[in-house]
């Protein structure tokens, strides 16, 4: 401890040579706030070595100081000119130092007033712990995280292809058969004017029909960067269940969904979250593949909106899970499916999580039309975020 008791005094040797010793970086300051002491860590985190004799350095040693979202912080405003104005501790608090080359760095601040015997704050210490590293550390995971995803949704696409194909062929057929229309009444010199309007509104009607299949395609196959935003979960899931349409159909599975009235506001990346909708939904539709004729193949997908998230559920009524598969359903290469390659549910899980939610087998099914039930649930939108949906 400063032996002084305005802090400004030598401090013991064991203190300092414990501060010496530190990995991290840690400074004293004295009430006024006028750097008194600092170990050689910190100097490297700052960039610098501030020259205490001038007492023209106080809260902080480093030239600039910014807020984690980039604004300028003055000295006067960081944790340590806090923790002595306050006389509270600020433990874990991020701040963005930069050196005088231009560099940046993020800093967890741990700012703790320094007590006399009588309990005067006679100044204050804070510890700085460089995690950039451990961000650029979590921006590639996060990066990493999103390409995969990114590719499951390409082979998801892939293996929807046929139907995809379908479901254009349908208004490209009608586009066909109606201009053909119109060029044999023009040509046999009919003037049903009438007629041949209508026939082109088809026209216009099914080539924008054609024109949403593509881009429902083209959204979800997109790489973007995870951009998470208010979404009305009713609506994404009504939009998922006409993106898969076409495979339920040829499976003959009936989709039924049991959602909330009104809106069902979560905090997600629309793309992302549509991801494990559609992965959850297939993986059912597939799982009901075998069922004898007399069992009913539906597929029901609810969701529950409680105060601080959504619960969704996607039960089939397939065979379930084989008790032996369990929790490893979620691990990579693990698959049912001959041709799968057992990374859909584990990206599942990952996206899941990663927008602070949860994705586990709540049912495993197993008797007759009772198959595996998986669950999830995704957060509600944090406050002050009301307006920034999309």
């Amino acid at each position: 401890m400063p032996s002084a008791a305005d802090g400004t005094g030598p401090l013991e040797p064991d203190f300092r040579q414990l501060l010496e010793r530190l990995p991290v970086g840690a400074y004293l300051c004295d009430p006024t706030g006028r750097i008194v002491y600092y170990n050689e860590r910190a100097a490297e985190l700052w960039g610098r070595q501030p020259d205490l004799h001038d007492g023209a350095h106080r809260f902080c040693g480093s030239l600039r100081l910014f807020t984690v979202d980039g604004q300028p912080l003055r000295h006067d405003q960081c944790w340590m000119a806090l923790a002595l104005e306050d006389q509270v501790s600020y433990e874990g608090r991020e701040i963005v130092i930069e050196r005088p080359d231009g560099t940046r760095l993020t800093a967890l601040a741990h700012a703790n007033p320094l007590r006399s015997e009588d309990g005067a704050v006679v100044g204050a210490i804070n510890v700085l712990l460089d995690i950039s590293e451990r961000q650029r550390g979590e921006e590639r995971q996060r990066e990493l995280e999103a390409a995969l995803a990114h590719l499951g949704r390409l082979g998801l696409a892939g293996e929807m292809a046929a139907g995809f194909a379908h479901e254009l062929n349908q208004p490209l057929t009608s586009i066909a058969n109606h201009g053909a229309a119109c060029i044999n009444r023009l040509r046999s010199g009919e003037t049903a004017l009438d007629d041949v309007l209508d026939s082109l509104q088809r026209i216009v009607e099914q080539a924008e029909h054609a024109g949403e299949v593509i881009r429902r395609l083209r959204g979800f196959t997109r790489q973007t960067a995870p951009h998470q935003q208010i979404v009305d979960l009713g609506a994404l899931i009504g939009e998922t269940l006409r993106f898969v349409a076409m495979d339920a159909r040829e499976a003959q599975v009936e989709l039924c969904p049991e959602l909330p009235d009104g809106a069902v506001p979560v905090w997600a990346d629309r793309v992302q979250i549509q991801q494990v909708l559609v992965n959850l939904i297939r993986n059912g539709i597939e799982a009901m593949a075998a069922n004898a004729p007399e069992t009913p193949r539906k597929l029901r997908i609810i969701a529950e909106a409680a105060a601080a998230e959504v619960a969704v559920s996607v039960t089939d009524t397939g065979p379930g899970i084989p008790p032996s598969t369990g929790e490893r359903l979620f691990y990579p290469f693990v698959t049912s499916r001959p041709q799968g390659m057992g990374l859909g549910l584990a990206i599942t899980r990952a996206i899941v999580e990663a927008h602070g939610g949860r994705l586990w087998l709540a049912e495993a099914g197993g008797a007759p039309g009772k198959g595996a039930c998986l669950r999830f649930t995704l957060p509600r939108p944090p406050e002050g975020r009301q307006g920034d949906s999309g």
